[in-house]
């Protein structure tokens, strides 16, 4: 199976899978934020394909952009973060390694925008959706920045995982690199 995580575009939108794009939540209201950020701020969302179809996204962006983010109790988001409003991955899908895969194109983007972290309100009520669970972001390397009792804040510094994955990068093209290489004749 393929697997892929594309930028969202205002050619994608409507591949966000259900039911993200019928709750409650991915309203008009919803919609029109990303339209906006979209036109003013550029990519600011990724898709999940697995063999071509949609199985799960997240959207994100600077805090100003999500005015009702300031309504939870953990907050405010930080100013040197992104904000995360939304992971999602279809149910069937989850324990793949998409929601990871989501994560880290998050990192790679907000250290090529050089944002210091990425932030989010996790949900610690399971059956209160659509909040992500606090476990999901804590596996991922997130902290708890500050706690509530339903939404805590949690933050991932984005320069420990940008560090990271490069090390892993150039790791990975040493390898490829000597694995492409001809074999020496014995002497």
């Amino acid at each position: 199976m393929a697997k892929k995580i594309a930028a969202l575009s205002p050619a994608n939108l409507a591949d966000i899978p259900e039911p993200c794009g019928n709750c409650r939540q991915w309203d008009l209201e919803t919609r029109g934020i990303v339209n906006r950020l979209l036109r003013e701020w550029g990519p600011c969302g990724f898709l999940a394909y697995e063999d071509k179809r949609p199985v799960g996204f997240t959207i994100f962006g600077p805090p100003a952009f999500f005015p009702k983010s300031g309504l939870f109790a953990a907050g405010p988001i930080s100013s040197d973060a992104i904000f995360i409003a939304c992971v999602f991955v279809e149910p069937n899908f989850r324990m793949s390694g998409l929601g990871k895969r989501l994560v880290q194109a998050l990192a790679k983007e907000g250290h090529r925008r050089e944002f210091i972290a990425l932030e989010a309100f996790a949900g610690r009520d399971a059956d209160r959706p659509p909040a992500v669970p606090v476990d999901f972001f804590l596996k991922e390397g997130f902290f708890v920045l500050r706690d509530d009792r339903r939404h805590p804040l949690v933050r991932l510094e984005i320069k420990s995982l940008a560090t990271w994955s490069a090390k892993a990068e150039q790791a990975l093209e040493i390898l490829t690199a000597r694995q492409s290489a001809p074999a020496k004749a014995p002497l």
